[in-house]
């Protein structure tokens, strides 16, 4: 995964998707952080 130093939304956003495709266990982890709020 590629490091930038400006988290804007929308670069937060690629990233997130780029994990997702990356990983699917990712689907699960914010599935289980939602719950958990």
């Amino acid at each position: 995964m590629r490091k930038r130093t400006n988290y804007e939304p929308e670069f937060k956003l690629s990233v997130v998707k780029e994990y997702l495709s990356d990983d699917s266990l990712t689907l699960t982890y914010f599935a289980s952080q939602n719950r958990n709020r």
